[in-house]
């Protein structure tokens, strides 16, 4: 009778150490993708910069229009920054902010469109560079 005591102690012994190692191996899996998210920060939290161009793209405006939001005064203008070699950049934040508070209007402008596209660019960021990332994990 002790012999079947201690062979069914060993048992759950085994048991729960199978769990232990099952558990272990997920929670590094969890570790590896809060690492992940981690390096996607940037990206989740607004620090895309886009280009005159992109933008225009993306809001469906000309280089007319960005200039005339970027000269308006504040608060109505459009937040932009200027590179030491002359190219004007926005951040996407800013940007989306302006666009959800009505600030950016022009004849012909769809607000709407305008943040879905935005949208739709920042999930298309965020895929790339999930795959970015999934790719140099495998090499």
């Amino acid at each position: 009778m002790d012999n079947n005591l201690n062979q069914d102690h060993s048992i759950k012994k085994d048991g729960i150490q199978a769990t232990l190692a099952k558990v272990l191996e997920q929670q590094e899996e969890i570790k590896e993708s809060i690492d992940e998210i981690k390096n996607m920060r940037h990206v989740i939290f607004g620090e895309i910069k886009l280009d005159s161009l992109t933008l225009e793209i993306l809001l469906e405006v000309s280089d007319s229009t960005l200039y005339r939001w970027r000269a308006a005064a504040p608060p109505d203008n459009l937040p932009h920054y200027v590179r030491d070699n002359g190219s004007i950049y926005y951040d996407f934040d800013e940007v989306m902010q302006a666009l959800r508070s009505g600030r950016l209007c022009a004849k012909g402008f769809d607000r709407m469109k305008a943040i879905e596209n935005m949208k739709a660019y920042r999930q298309d960021n965020l895929t790339c560079k999930g795959k970015v990332l999934k790719l140099n994990k495998e090499m």
